[in-house]
């Protein structure tokens, strides 16, 4: 009879078995139970219950705060056998700290007023929350099988274990969370009573009729068939909650949920665990990053919805308006020893801050699929999610699923039933002009045999993908210099596939009549390849333009579509030509961020051995979010890596530095040595992100920082949060010299059919004169040949340590130099901006290297070099980028002052052309402006006030206020052309003590001008009252700062006519030494008029006093109105 029992039980459940295996999502709802009282048999708190009979009155307290109990590990318990009353084995969990965790907040400290359960002195749940018997829904993956090799668990009411699956990355929900269907399992007795099994609810009919749980409910057989029958034609499933479109402003709304952050929902990963979707995984998101960090409080917050089952993603649900009572709410939930700091509550919050949220809807939103388009609550109420709702809350938003996957074994290729039969001959189709494409399906071997062929002499390529993205692409390239090969693309790199994975036949590159020519066979399907279907193929094509060698394809390359699954009238479809780039384009792009100060110096600053846009993975978040000279710089996102050179290609300048910052500090720690970081993230070195933006400015064209597009009102998402439309590639530097150069030729020999140079440096010595006594002679050695050198001597009309150094880009940072003292030899350093360093002495490969001091007191450097080295930059047989430096009087290698320039010189012919520094006329109308604002306007404004007793009534006062103003009108322009040019050259603003002395003249002539306007005026002309005394504060105020000004603008025109003159090139010349003595003749007539006249009239005359100055007064009164 027990059998029978047992049997009509299985038969009314449509569960199915299950046999798990490793890697399953599973979901089940039971009593959690610890091994230790399992193995026991009986309740550690209550000897009398058999634990596997009666775990409900297991407690809280000996679950959660007995360590025998804590650290013999957990379990969710299997359904009861209604036969013997025992529960099955579960699954065992193997996160201890979750478990707790969820439990100790669901629990209570209260006693017991019966007095048969001890109090959990470590939970944190309401009062009224139960104190033993602790149910929870369980969401992991199984990591292990257990004896019953995932299918059986072991025998009803077993003390034992082993035979239970385990399960890993878990969430523990409250028992009242239904599991989603598509993984939810269950534990249950079999038909004989014997084992408990592993069902499955995966596949089961619309209608699931539960087991009976008391004998009185079990049917005979006779009524079996009835029972089914009955409540599959009755059973009328519940309405789904009214959809959100039914929502009216006003109604009331309560819902459980997760919270979170508008900005994580946005980001679309969690701030502080980048790689987690944010609505995939809201319970991992930390109390920390919700409620401490300030880019997430200050967006708001929202309660989510339900989990999509078709998505796996949390549906959008309702946006909270009254953000301090979420955070309130939260931090009183959370703990400061789980991480918030700002938490005050002593409950275990860490992760996945859940609530019950009851409100009235204030908004509708705008409708969009969104956190915008989500109804908005307001008068919000948080509860504690166990708070259960009378009325569940429509269902919002679910976001749609991600496509389907590609299948990975395709349909049987069936033949082209019209048109051309393309599995019995080739068809062929363009894929833009001169390159075609012939293709051929081979049934027979389930092969594609294809044949590229481009009208020019370079590599070519074609690649299968899934989604027109050049990442995660399977390509065939090719070039004439070898056979076609399999690559796997990256977004920004290549990597050649496996030897095993080679498996192309008939492989060859020819060059015909001027074409190259690719053919290959492939297989349709292989293992962790993209397969290729019979129907549509999304494809990209490639080529490298003119180039041979396997590298950047610029803009040679194009995705498309190819219907295989009939004839070669089914063209390509292009996608859309990539359009021109304009203002107010939206654009989205992932990539390192850079400042703009390590980019135009070359190499990083905080690690001058790397070159910036090689390594900007070794760019540390301490050099780039706290270091000022590389805040203040601004940044970009760069693009791809240029596979022809190495180098990441400059990408798009980003207008808020603020937000950039902000993201940074938010992704970056404290701990890994970023001082102004506030997350808790792993950044230490490499900041990379996706932004969004709109396009303000397209940048000046050229191939540096100010050539790239402005992207204004941008986003910082995580890196992993993938762009629907690529950005466009923008500027890639050109490759160093040397790249691809064929049979190793140093790159810059002049090749057959150039115009020779009308000097051949490599069989005479050249000579350049780098500046006034200062020359250098070289010469050529077998430039063609891979260990070609060049032979150098500088001259220096003077006893002082000589430089010269081969430049990438004409700037100090990043260049090899050669630096020799008379004191010493020459040897190699690397320069860096603002310091060298010695290169090692394995790098120290000068040969015939001297110093020399001549008996007419020259210095001469001589040495010979190689041509090409490995890790250093190349020196060509053409025209080269150079720096020159010298001491001056000093032997001492050291800072060369203004003694050093930039220069191109070609060394195949000896032409020469010193490159001057750009924005000259820019900051010559500075330098005009400030000298008339200071030294024109601005003493006439103090004489005119000094000299007052020489004009009639007023003018005096009218001549002071128009040449003031004027000054200040022309130093807001010198100040404005200064800010914008200081950025335009991607400079640091506020640097130099000159840049610092004109902001605060700048800042001090405004107050000056206000508190001029502001005067407090004289007494009336019949009045008799002497001046107030505010008046004469004024005065004093007035004048002195009227001094002090003057002065300093009298040293900032000094500073700036040298400043002007090194950038130029043109310190100690005829033309600055002429300026600098017309400057001090004119200033030191300003000053003796100045000084004279005070003398004169202040205290060898007694003052005429006049009231010019103070409005309608008339000249006859005699009281002073003194301006300055």
């Amino acid at each position: 009879m027990k059998a029978l029992q047992h049997a009509l039980l299985l038969l009314l459940s449509t569960h199915a078995t299950a046999d798990l295996m490793i890697g399953d999502q599973v979901c089940m709802t039971g009593f959690i139970m610890d091994t230790f009282c399992i193995e026991r048999g009986t309740l550690l708190d209550n000897s009398a219950v058999t634990t596997m009979r009666n775990p409900e009155l297991h407690s809280y307290h000996c679950l959660l705060d007995v360590p025998v109990c804590i650290n013999s590990g957990y379990q969710v318990l299997g359904s009861k056998d209604p036969m013997n009353g025992l529960y099955c084995p579960g699954l065992r969990i193997d996160d201890t700290d979750k478990v707790l965790a969820a439990g100790r907040a669901h629990g209570t400290t209260m006693e017991d007023p019966d007095q048969e359960f001890f109090a959990c002195s470590t939970c944190s749940g309401p009062d009224d929350n139960p104190i033993a018997g602790y149910k929870a829904t369980i969401i992991g993956t199984v990591s292990e099988l257990g004896d019953g090799m995932g299918r059986v668990t072991g025998a009803p009411g077993a003390n034992s274990v082993d035979g239970t699956p385990v399960l890993t990355n878990i969430q523990v929900l409250d028992s009242m969370v239904a599991c989603d269907p598509n993984i939810m399992v269950s534990v249950e007795v079999d038909a004989g009573g014997n084992e408990c099994l592993i069902r499955s609810s995966a596949g089961d009919n619309d209608v699931v009729v539960a087991p009976p749980t008391m004998m009185d409910d079990i049917p005979t057989v006779t009524d079996a068939t009835t029972a089914v029958v009955a409540t599959t034609t009755t059973t009328v499933a519940a309405a789904p909650p009214a959809d959100v479109s039914d929502l009216m402003v006003g109604d009331e709304i309560c819902i459980t949920g997760f919270i979170m952050d508008t900005f994580c929902i946005n980001r679309g990963t969690l701030l502080d665990a980048p790689s987690i979707v944010t609505l995939q995984n809201p319970d991992l998101h930390s109390y920390h990053c919700l409620l401490d960090v300030p880019v997430c409080v200050n967006s708001g917050y929202q309660v989510l919805g339900e989990k999509d089952p078709s998505t796996g993603d949390y549906c959008l649900g309702y946006r909270l308006e009254e953000t301090d009572t979420v955070v309130a709410s939260g931090r009183a939930a959370g703990s400061v020893e789980d991480g918030c700091t700002t938490c005050t509550g002593n409950g275990m919050g860490k992760e996945g801050y859940r609530a019950t949220v009851k409100g009235i809807i204030k908004d509708l939103g705008d409708g969009s699929q969104s956190v915008s388009g989500q109804p908005l609550l307001t008068n919000i109420q948080m509860l504690d999610a166990s708070v259960e709702c009378a009325t569940p809350a429509p269902k919002t938003v679910c976001l749609e699923p991600p496509p389907a996957e590609i299948a990975t074994t395709p349909a049987a290729i069936n033949p082209p039933t019209e048109g051309e039969d393309c599995s019995s001959d080739f068809c062929e189709t363009t894929l833009t002009d001169g390159y075609t494409l012939k293709y051929k399906i081979n049934e027979a071997d389930a092969t594609v045999t294809m044949e590229v062929t481009y009208d020019d002499v370079a590599w070519v390529g074609i690649a299968f993908s899934e989604d027109e993205r050049m990442g995660g692409s399977d390509g065939i390239l090719g070039s004439p210099d070898g056979i076609p090969q399999k690559y796997r693309l990256n977004q920004g790199f290549i990597e050649i596939m496996s030897p095993e994975e080679q498996t192309l036949t008939n492989a060859s590159v020819e060059t015909i009549d001027g074409k190259t020519v690719m053919k290959f066979t492939k297989p349709l399907v292989e293992p962790n390849q993209i397969p290729i279907t019979p129907g549509e193929n999304k494809m990209l094509w490639a080529n490298g333009g003119d180039s041979t060698t396997i590298g950047y394809h610029g803009t040679n390359r194009s995705p498309f579509s190819l219907n295989l699954n009939f004839d070669g009238s089914s063209a390509p479809e292009p996608l859309p030509p990539v359009e021109p780039l304009k203002v107010g384009d939206e654009i989205c792009t992932t990539g390192f961020i850079m400042d703009t100060f390590c980019i135009d110096r070359g190499t990083l600053l905080d690690a001058p051995s790397v070159v910036t846009l090689q390594n900007p993975d070794l760019h540390s978040y301490h050099c780039l979010l706290d270091v000022p000279v590389c805040v203040n710089s601004g940044f970009q996102v760069l693009g791809e890596k240029d596979p022809s050179t190495g180098e990441y290609c400059l990408g798009y300048r980003l207008e808020e530095t603020d937000i950039v910052v902000a993201s940074g500090r938010a992704a970056g720690s404290v701990e890994d040595g970023c001082t102004t970081c506030t997350g808790n993230g792993m950044g230490t070195k490499g900041y990379r992100a996706t932004v969004k933006g709109t396009i303000k400015s397209l940048g000046d064209g050229s191939q540096s920082v100010s050539g790239q597009p402005l992207l204004t009102n941008i986003q910082m998402l995580d890196a992993s949060v993938e762009c629907a439309t690529p950005a466009p590639q923008t500027v890639c530097l050109g490759s160093p010299d040397g790249a691809g150069s064929p049979d190793g030729a140093v790159p810059g020999t002049p090749s057959a059919g150039e115009k020779a140079p009308t000097v051949d440096c490599s069989s005479v010595t050249c000579e350049t004169e780098l500046t006034e006594g200062y020359k250098l002679r070289h010469k050529l050695n077998n430039p063609a040949e891979p260990d070609g050198t060049i032979s150098m001597e500088l001259i220096y009309d003077g006893d002082a340590w000589l430089g010269i150094a081969f430049s990438e880009d004409e700037r100090m940072g990043g260049s090899d130099g050669i630096l020799g003292s008379p004191d010493g030899i020459p040897q190699k350093y690397r320069l860096n901006q603002g310091f060298i360093e010695i290169m090692s002495p394995d790098e120290q490969t000068l040969t015939e290297a001297t110093m020399e001091t001549t008996e007419d007191g020259k210095t001469v450097m001589r040495f010979t070099k190689l041509l090409v080295e490995p890790n250093h930059i190349n020196v060509t047989a053409g025209v080269n980028n150079m720096l020159w430096a010298n001491g001056g009087d000093s032997t001492t290698i050291g800072y060369h002052n203004n003694n050093r320039a930039a220069i191109q010189i070609n060394l195949a012919s000896g032409a020469a052309d010193t490159v001057s520094a750009p924005n000259m006329g820019a900051w010559l109308a500075h330098g005009i402006c400030a000298f008339v604002a200071w030294g024109m306007l601005a003493p006439s404004a103090v004489n005119a006030a000094i000299y007052r007793s020489l004009f009639k009534g007023p003018l005096w006062f009218k001549i002071h206020q128009f040449t003031n103003a004027s000054a200040y009108a022309l130093t807001v322009i010198a100040f404005a052309i200064a800010v914008a040019f200081i950025s335009k050259e991607g400079n640091p603003h506020w640097f130099s003590s000159h840049a610092k002395m004109g902001l605060s003249m700048f800042i001090i002539a405004s107050v000056q001008v206000l508190w001029g306007a502001a005067r407090p005026h004289l007494p009336g002309p019949d009045s008799g009252d002497e001046k107030t005394t505010i008046r004469k504060v004024w005065e004093i105020k007035h004048r002195l700062t009227g001094t002090i000004l003057l002065a300093c603008g009298f040293w900032q025109m000094s500073a700036g006519i040298k400043l002007f003159a090194g950038k130029y090139n043109g310190v100690g010349s005829v033309q600055e030494q002429g300026v600098t003595i017309a400057y001090w003749i004119w200033i030191g007539a300003e000053v003796a008029l100045l000084l004279i006249g005070g003398v004169y009239f202040k205290l060898l005359r007694k003052p005429v006093e006049d009231d010019g100055g103070n409005d309608a007064n008339p000249p006859a009164q005699k009281k002073d109105d003194d301006a300055v």
